[in-house]
């Protein structure tokens, strides 16, 4: 009943969207909106990073087995402080959904499961991949927030050249030749 409940009012919501006056919007110029540059930003520093592995890994422990969240936090912090472990976490989600669905089709192709509503019991074995995956497009988001933020205190440190100054330049690489 409560999910009946729910539906109708999504639905009756959904309706008000429709029936409303649409609101003046901005000019966009031409192009594609919303494409950006996938590797804009600057990495974080240790104690960011460490505070975002650290949060995602207790965040996903709510969700997935301990040790995916443990893995994910991991990937989580070090995908904020390197360029190409950031790809790898951008990368990672559709990866471990392709391995479910890899793995389910080896599945059926070996026992030969029927069609039916025990699909769900029969390749239960798929769901903490698909799950991670899942978690792990949530990851990707909090990491692609963190290099994208810029926040002065957190993503700049102070460099050799006199406080105020970015340690990184455009590219996010130490001009210095630091990590």
């Amino acid at each position: 009943d409560v999910g009946l409940a729910v539906s109708a009012l999504g639905a009756a919501a959904c309706l008000v969207l429709v029936a409303r006056r649409p609101r003046a919007v901005a000019v966009v110029p031409p192009g594609l909106p919303g494409l950006r540059d996938p590797l804009a930003g600057r990495p974080a520093v240790r104690p960011v990073a460490l505070a975002v592995g650290v949060g995602v890994a207790i965040g996903a422990v709510l969700v997935v087995p301990p040790v995916v969240a443990l893995v994910l936090g991991l990937a989580a912090g070090l995908g904020t402080r390197r360029r190409r472990l950031r790809i790898g976490v951008a990368l990672l989600p559709a990866a471990l959904v392709g391995a479910a669905a890899l793995y389910g089709f080896a599945l059926l192709v070996r026992y030969y499961i029927a069609p039916g509503v025990e699909w769900v019991h029969e390749l239960e074995r798929l769901h903490p991949i698909a799950l991670a995956g899942v978690v792990a497009l949530a990851v990707d988001v909090v990491v692609d927030a963190v290099w994208r933020r810029g926040w002065p205190g957190f993503t700049r440190r102070e460099s050799r050249r006199g406080p105020g100054v970015a340690a990184f330049d455009d590219a996010g690489q130490d001009p210095q030749g630091g990590p």
